[in-house]
């Protein structure tokens, strides 16, 4: 059965595309939090445990139950938190991608910009200025998950960790409001292209900004 998560489309010009559900993802693990650890992250994130499972040893992140996603503890540090803000919904459905499936560098990089964009101009950057300003990307140790980075020579989140060892695995479910993917998905293979799309146009738009926002 499709959960309220599972039942979004991504519009892209005239086209509706239903990214298809990833079977067996490499990633695929069971989590590693106990519940004491469990209840400890629910309490410094502010999240009741009325909305959150710990998952058990059989389930996997890439398949939350209806009405919860997958989060990490590494993406609520960054504060990338359900229900998350219209910025993050935004973004994931153009990446037509679940929640878990964005790095957690990305999470910082991108809550980073919504603090240096609110901050700087009053408001939260739009899709085309994230395409600016950022590049998309997947590994190979990693294939299921979408890295975002700074592009080159527009840096303005600095301070971030090298690694997020353990996001894998340390993870729960979440109470999600629908308009999110609660399954892994394949993803938008058209938000690559509209990367270079973005680069001309949002170029002659974006004010200058001279300082960068620091997470150390």
């Amino acid at each position: 059965m499709t959960s309220q998560q599972e039942d979004i489309t991504v519009q892209t010009g005239e086209a509706t595309l239903i990214p298809a559900p990833l079977v067996n993802p490499p990633e695929r693990a069971s989590t590693t939090l106990s519940y004491k650890v469990f209840r400890q992250l629910c309490t410094q994130f502010g999240i009741a445990e009325a909305d959150a499972i710990l998952p058990e040893k059989s389930n996997t992140a890439d398949a939350a139950p209806p009405g919860f996603v997958a989060v990490n503890r590494q993406m609520c540090l960054s504060g990338a938190i359900p229900p998350f803000n219209n910025f993050l919904q935004h973004l994931l459905r153009q990446l037509a991608i679940s929640p878990f499936q964005l790095h957690p560098n990305s999470y910082a990089i991108l809550m980073g910009l919504c603090v240096l964009f609110s901050r700087t101009l009053d408001r939260l950057p739009s899709f085309d200025e994230i395409c600016y300003l950022c590049s998309f990307t997947r590994t190979k140790d990693h294939p299921s998950i979408t890295v975002v980075r700074s592009a080159r020579n527009r840096k303005l989140i600095v301070g971030l960790p090298d690694s997020a060892h353990g996001f894998l695995t340390q993870y729960f479910y979440v109470r999600c409001p629908p308009g999110f993917y609660a399954v892994w998905r394949e993803g938008s293979k058209i938000i690559y292209l509209y990367f270079f799309y973005s680069l001309s146009f949002v170029k002659s738009k974006l004010p200058n900004v001279n300082f960068a926002f620091s997470f150390q």
